[in-house]
């Protein structure tokens, strides 16, 4: 599992203050990023869903997770690589932005 952030932006308004994070490489080959909301009674467990993983439309399989990044305005950005460690110039930035 690879740490995130909570989402403050304004691109996805439904992801307002839901923690965005990630596996590395998820089932299948591809990387699988999540949301989580906080549950506001005491003790009961966060509410996770798996979020869908695209450019352009087209899903993106055999990317591994590398990291988030979260920008002044609460935006966030994935960070991936068709590589599974820093080799080469595979790396790719996306910015989570809303289904198209």
């Amino acid at each position: 599992m690879i740490g995130g952030y909570v989402y403050w932006g304004t691109r996805v308004p439904a992801l307002n203050g839901t923690y965005l994070f990630g596996d590395w490489v998820g089932t299948g080959g591809g990387l699988t990023l999540f949301a989580a909301v906080p549950s506001f009674e005491g003790g009961a467990q966060w509410t996770m869903a798996p979020l869908a993983v695209a450019e352009n439309g087209t899903a993106q399989p055999g990317l591994y997770l590398l990291g988030f990044g979260q920008d002044i305005a609460g935006e966030m950005y994935v960070l991936t690589s068709d590589a599974s460690g820093p080799a080469g110039g595979t790396g790719k930035i996306f910015a989570v932005s809303p289904a198209s």
